[in-house]
């Protein structure tokens, strides 16, 4: 990631240019990165005064460590937009949610797996995390392309395209990789707790790119067994389809019994779910989980914006 890159991130996710610089500076109360002496530098400026700095070897580093900085700030202090839960309106009955990323800490789970693939084959020097994130959503979107496939299948391809882009050859028995480590992927510290409490007023749904087994290996995490489970599950196996394709948002429809106007959709990715869901005239949240990249990128404006499941169970009164 360069500053070119990390402006187009910044611009995307509606950041306010006021809190950001990407060419140093002493303006007040901002985060700024610039390179000096053959190094790049993040800090911080208060009233004018340059604090704390930390030095990193590569433009790359430096822009993540900002990205990552100005994501960690509060939603309204970064936010030229922010959220307005007044404008779901009252005919929400249910909310339906995306799963891995937005429910489970899939970016932690697929770095996680990456590491032990690097390692086994020793990989020097990789990637930084965000590249590697961003690799991640560029060949699973490939693999994802065409006629439908499990998506064992495509985490395999996936798999294959890290090994062939880093140079070291991938045996049979390490293409499973990626799927195998989908059990271990934990969920957010607020997601069980958070869902509990919207289940008090809302009917819950998932809707998920994923296959029947794998998306079992973790259902238990998320905590709603004891109150009845999801009242529907929508898994890319089911309708033989991926996101940002339609068909799960039709079959959530359809399973629910409701109308685009009464199901509210809840997920981290602009580009698989808040942008189509907003094609079909749906009510959208946007939960914000700082993602680094894995799920891609959208031109997409949800209803309403919130950091955690937690969050939106304040913002709907539960």
């Amino acid at each position: 990631m360069n500053r070119t890159e990390l402006a187009e991130i910044l611009e995307r996710e509606g950041f306010d240019p006021c809190v950001y610089s990407l060419d140093g500076g002493t303006r007040e109360d901002t985060l700024c990165v610039a390179q000096e002496g053959g190094r790049w530098c993040v800090y911080y400026t208060e009233r004018g005064i340059r604090g704390e700095t930390a030095w990193f070897a590569t433009e790359g580093q430096a822009c993540e460590h900002l990205l990552k900085q100005i994501r960690s700030l509060p939603i309204q202090q970064t936010r030229t937009t922010d959220a307005e839960p007044g404008r779901l309106g009252k005919s929400v009955q249910a909310i339906a949610f995306d799963c891995f990323g937005t429910l489970i800490d899939w970016e932690a789970g697929i770095l996680d797996a990456l590491s032990s693939l690097f390692e086994r084959h020793r990989v020097v020097g990789p990637p930084a995390d965000a590249d590697l994130l961003t690799l991640y959503a560029r060949l699973e979107s490939e693999a994802q392309a065409g006629s439908y496939r499990p998506y064992r299948d495509v985490l395999a391809d996936v798999a294959q395209g890290f090994a062939h882009k880093l140079g070291f050859p991938l045996p049979a028995m390490d293409r499973g990789i990626l799927a195998d480590s989908i059990r271990h992927w934990p969920a957010f510290p607020d997601t069980a707790e958070g869902l509990q409490r919207l289940k008090t007023k809302y009917r819950l749904a998932v809707i998920s790119n994923i296959d029947d087994d794998l998306f079992a290996n973790v259902e238990h995490k998320l905590g709603l067994a004891a109150v009845g489970g999801f009242d529907s599950v929508v898994t890319a196996e089911h309708v033989r389809s991926y996101k940002p394709g339609d068909a799960h948002f039709h079959e959530a429809l359809k399973s629910l019994g409701l109308g685009p106007g009464e199901l509210l959709i809840a997920a981290c990715s602009l580009h698989h779910d808040i942008a189509p869901a907003n094609a079909l005239g749906m009510p959208t949240c946007h939960i914000d989980r700082n993602q680094l990249g894995a799920s891609g990128h959208a031109d997409a404006t949800p209803t309403m914006t919130v950091r955690s499941v937690a969050e939106l169970a304040d913002a709907l009164g539960c």
